[in-house]
């Protein structure tokens, strides 16, 4: 594994692991459900940013996951990539097999290595929103208070500097979303690339036996 995709997989521990803290929090901790006389409409909008922490914080643990199955499927086909390469070198096909085989994949390796920088891209996506997704932690205890003594203005006041509700949360996980759809996309043609410059060298070995 090489630096890059180590990096790429211990950011994608923490954040798999700030988000379910985070929804863990959330769910025990809901200060929209308190029975507070006044204050509706802070309460309204409190409600709509404690489910958006929810979903998102889901949402966000998934992708991760699934950003962290792409890595990993990438490396695979890089290791099955370098076996064949031994293979090859241990088998001295013919000519047109061997350009053949190489050129399949160098092919194949070419595109696993052009993934990079959309992985790197989408787990920055997620690393940005694993930090907004942070930011709800003291409102959601400021907010809490606020709604326990009543202060309707102190929980406009916090609601206020807060700044949620944020959409871009969600436009940055469906962002995240579409680059590893992307990817694994790519990793599916290098895998039949890979795949036929297996069959074109287990051929020849079959035929010259």
């Amino acid at each position: 594994m090489t630096k890059p995709e180590r990096l790429l997989a211990v950011v994608g521990v923490a954040v798999v692991a700030s988000a379910l803290l985070l929804v863990m929090y959330v769910r025990q901790s809901n200060p929209a459900d308190a029975q507070a006389a006044g204050c509706a409409g802070q309460r309204a909008r409190l409600g709509q940013t404690l489910d958006q922490v929810r979903f998102s914080g889901s949402a966000m643990h998934s992708e991760s996951m699934a950003l962290s199955d792409t890595v990993r499927t990438r490396n695979e086909y890089l290791a099955m990539i370098a076996t064949t390469r031994r293979q090859l070198s241990a088998t001295h096909p013919a000519a047109h097999v061997l350009g053949d085989v190489t050129r399949e994949l160098a092919d194949a390796s070419w595109i696993l290595n052009d993934q990079n920088t959309p992985l790197q891209q989408a787990r920055a996506l997620l690393a940005e929103d694993q930090r907004e997704l942070a930011s709800a932690t003291p409102l959601i205890s400021e907010a809490s208070a606020d709604v326990r003594a009543e202060d309707c203005p102190a929980l406009s006041l916090t609601l206020a500097r807060s700044g949620w509700p944020k959409d871009r949360l969600l436009v940055e996980l469906s962002q995240a979303a579409r680059l590893n759809s992307q990817v694994s996309d790519k990793l599916d043609a290098a895998l039949g690339l890979i795949l036929q410059a297996q069959a074109d060298l287990r051929s020849y070995s079959v035929a010259t036996k």
